[in-house]
């Protein structure tokens, strides 16, 4: 019996499609289920729905997409993707899951995350990287320079940063719904992005981003390395996603 039911459903929302591309690969062979949403995938896991929905960036995009789980019926919430380190010991790859989530510019609280989600992530040091457990924080802005990140974490001492978990947190605290924040980082605390990646973030459609590219060859080695580390967070994230579902479901 699952820990959350039979017929429990946990919704998972992702800014990137690329942040979702490790759990695909992990739930590769598992039953497939329907979606009243193009954006969203399903599964079925012993007798439990995992459903996902790739939202965009932001907390608008994220907040919407939550209350739309929530509607169609999720019980739980997970908030996954990448995120940027603000503690220096964070490495690439490593994943830092949320005891709980604050927005930095609105100053509305901190809202915390399920201890049974959180009893469920399996522990660091078994898997070829670390597992983190920190506060986390939102921004609205995309936080490019180790500088701003320094300051960040003096001010917060949270691990890592992204610009969706406080909504999808906000949400749930509201809406009485249980959530987690799991997130790999793909960039570390030392590294500085170049301007190019918000501008490119912001551009509709790959034709309009391809040709953005093609303008600015200087920044190519920046976002080979970028994408290197994105590529092994969402592997990551996908590994430490698919060992929770399978601790609550099975």
């Amino acid at each position: 019996m699952s820990e959350l039911g039979e017929t429990a459903t946990l919704g998972i929302v992702f800014a990137l499609e690329i942040e979702a591309r490790g759990l695909r690969r992990v739930l590769s062979h598992s039953q497939r289920a329907r979606t009243p949403a193009a954006e969203q995938t399903a599964w079925r896991l012993g007798g439990a729905r995992v459903v996902m929905e790739v939202a965009g960036i932001g907390t608008q995009r994220a907040r919407e997409s939550c209350n739309r789980l929530i509607d169609q019926g999720a019980r739980w919430i997970a908030c996954a993707g990448f995120a940027a380190a603000l503690d220096d010991k964070a490495r690439a790859g490593d994943v830092v899951v949320a005891d709980s989530v604050s927005h930095i510019e609105s100053g509305d609280g901190t809202v915390s995350c399920c201890p049974s989600l959180l009893a469920a992530i399996p522990p660091s040091g078994r898997l070829g990287y670390s597992v983190w457990r920190s506060d986390f924080v939102t921004t609205d802005t995309m936080v490019l320079s180790a500088s701003t990140k320094r300051d960040i974490y003096a001010r917060t001492r949270a691990a890592a940063l992204d610009m969706e978990s406080s909504a999808v947190g906000e949400v749930c605290a509201c809406r009485g719904v249980p959530f987690v924040v799991i997130k790999g980082i793909s960039d570390t605390a030392e590294q500085d992005l170049p301007i190019e990646i918000d501008v490119l973030a912001r551009l509709p459609g790959r034709l309009s981003r391809l040709g953005y590219l093609l303008r600015c060859p200087h920044v190519w080695p920046d976002l080979w390395r970028l994408r290197k580390n994105s590529l092994a967070a969402s592997d990551n994230l996908g590994d430490v996603l698919g060992m929770m579902l399978l601790r609550l479901f099975a």
